[in-house]
């Protein structure tokens, strides 16, 4: 659902081709289940040089899905094989990805193991152990069949979607439940930034505007493929 949301006085940059300014705090819009932007994400975390990374996935769900994950997939696998089922219809392609570690998690954790820095889980874990079961009940034949018999529907271009969104004022609506997540989130990583800087969050692009509103000191950064918002 979309809501008239303006942000008239916010300044969010595209990565590439804007260049991004020194600041204490980065705030690092990405498309989920988009691993293809792996590289990028990569790309940007290095120029930035970040002291601490913090990425949107609580402690419960990193917990889980770095033991689980891989028998999850494996498991998906398996089911689409022996059911016959087509391996690249895009919605079944979309719940693969939602079954592993997300790439932001990935590659976060990839650069922090490479410079020696804390990667730290920031999502709130009652989210996950309400969300991730919801999840798994989907990994059964019936669901998988389901799946891959629905309309083989383009997914939305999630790139054209934000510049949309900025221009017209237009955003998704912001819940009760994501205030409370971006407002835990945003005083989270303005205390660790009196300690240890500059600090880079990872996070679904649609809480962007929302955190750079609750930290303005901040630079947003929408990681995107194809330039400005123009």
């Amino acid at each position: 659902m979309l809501v008239e949301q303006s942000f008239p006085s916010l300044e969010l940059l595209f990565y590439p081709p804007e260049v991004v300014p020194r600041a204490s705090i980065y705030l690092i819009g990405t498309i989920h289940r988009a691993p293809e932007k792996a590289p990028l994400l990569e790309k940007l975390l290095r120029e930035l040089s970040p002291a601490v990374i913090t990425v949107e996935i609580s402690p419960f769900s990193w917990k889980v899905r770095q033991k689980f994950s891989p028998y999850w997939v494996k498991r998906f696998e398996n089911l689409v094989k022996k059911l016959n089922l087509p391996q690249d219809h895009p919605v079944l392609c979309c719940y693969k990805e939602a079954l592993k570690i997300p790439y932001e998690m990935e590659v976060a954790q990839r650069v922090g193991r490479e410079k020696n820095l804390p990667v730290v889980p920031l999502d709130q874990n009652n989210l996950a152990r309400r969300l991730l079961p919801k999840l798994l009940r989907g990994l059964s034949p019936q669901n998988l069949q389901k799946l891959g018999k629905s309309p083989p529907v383009a997914g939305i271009d999630e790139e054209s979607l934000i510049r949309f969104l900025l221009r017209t004022g237009i955003w998704p609506k912001n819940t009760k439940e994501d205030q409370l997540r971006e407002g835990r989130m945003s005083r989270i990583l303005q205390r660790i930034a009196r300690y240890r800087r500059p600090v880079v969050h990872v996070g679904g692009w649609r809480h962007l505007p929302y955190l750079k509103q609750k930290i303005p000191q901040a630079v947003g950064i929408f990681l995107c493929s194809k330039g400005g918002i123009k």
